[in-house]
């Protein structure tokens, strides 16, 4: 395939840090590619800027192709920006201490590598450097990687988390998968809503990804309104949206989720509106019932009726005094 564009870093080297939205847009797409990747039992192990390229493709002026899956096969050593032969394997610079080491590269691995993509995205610059790939390497076992935050402080620190996640030293630290990196960068940028969504495959939000503009919530395909978009999406530094609360967007999207599954709309939770509304009505119809009882007790079979003096009052007369009466009329008539 032909492509035509330029390479990530390239394109960072000559206008410097990206638009944060930008480079989130980006750096999902690694993670689409990835995870499409490590599906198939394929770890890229040499993941960095270099291999990402940017083309035009259906509008997008930033649309990533992923390329030079084939270290295992084809090694050629020049820099240590490059991929040195031997037993450590990959770009010093993109490198996962794990694989610095000699261990054996892993999704993780990856991870790493697109945790230092995303950081030299955002601050302009990679998070360790050195006078050589040897400086770079010992900087990654001595000590964690400096906060994006600190060459970048607009950076929202939903994202800056992100960023750190991804370069822990410890694997267990790390997002576990590509998708779930996915998940974590949509969320810090576009709220809970558009993160499941985008997990779940449903449809992407259509605002311009390059920019601090707005979007709209993903629907299902299956069910996706003729007119009209709930925008707000994407404003604010936190990942928070200025029309739709992250609550409503998460409600909209389960009951979309429930009108696919047959039809069915989710039940009141307790501490929702319903619930509260229906707990206080079953209280209500509760002290209703208790005063009727208090002020009739004959309504309870066997109460009040007792016979042979159980009741504990009077019974001694045959004029029926000191005894409850069923609601029938009584046998003779009360004197007065």
């Amino acid at each position: 395939e032909l492509l035509e564009g330029m390479d990530l870093g390239s394109v960072i080297r000559q206008s410097g840090p990206l638009a944060i939205r930008r480079a989130v847009h980006i750096a999902r797409q690694i993670c689409k590619a990835l995870a499409a990747a490590h599906d198939a039992g394929i770890i890229h192990r040499d993941l960095k800027s270099e291999n990402v390229v940017l083309t035009v493709r259906g509008g997008d002026p930033d649309f990533v192709k992923v390329l030079d899956f084939g270290i295992c096969k084809q090694v050629d050593a020049a820099s240590s920006s490059q991929t040195t032969p031997g037993m450590v394997m990959g770009s010093p610079d993109y490198m996962a201490p794990e694989q610095a080491a000699g261990a054996a590269a892993n999704i993780k691995s990856d991870i790493y590598a697109l945790g230092t993509i995303l950081f030299e995205m955002l601050a302009g610059r990679l998070p360790f450097t050195g006078r050589n790939a040897i400086d770079v390497l010992m900087k990654k076992g001595a000590g964690p990687a400096p906060e994006v935050t600190e060459l970048r402080p607009d950076v929202p620190p939903p994202l800056a988390a992100v960023v750190s996640r991804c370069l822990a030293r410890e694997l267990d630290d790390r997002p576990a998968t590509m998708k779930a990196l996915e998940y974590e960068l949509t969320r810090a940028i576009e709220g809970r809503a558009s993160a499941v969504a985008a997990v779940m495959g449903l449809q992407q939000f259509d605002g311009d990804d390059t920019t601090e503009g707005t979007g709209s919530i993903p629907q299902p395909l299956a069910h996706r309104p003729s007119t009209g978009k709930l925008a707000g999406l994407g404003h604010g530094s936190h990942g928070e949206t200025d029309g739709e609360s992250p609550s409503k967007l998460v409600t909209l999207h389960d009951q979309a989720a429930a009108r696919s599954d047959g039809g069915r709309t989710p039940q009141a939770e307790p501490g929702t509106d319903k619930g509260k509304a229906l707990l206080w009505v079953l209280l209500g119809a509760a002290v209703v019932i208790i005063a009727v009882l208090l002020l009739d007790p004959s309504l309870i079979p066997g109460l009040g009726r007792g016979e042979g003096g159980d009741d504990g009052g009077d019974n001694s007369g045959d004029d029926g005094e000191g005894r409850v009466e069923p609601p029938v009329l009584p046998k003779g008539g009360r004197k007065g």
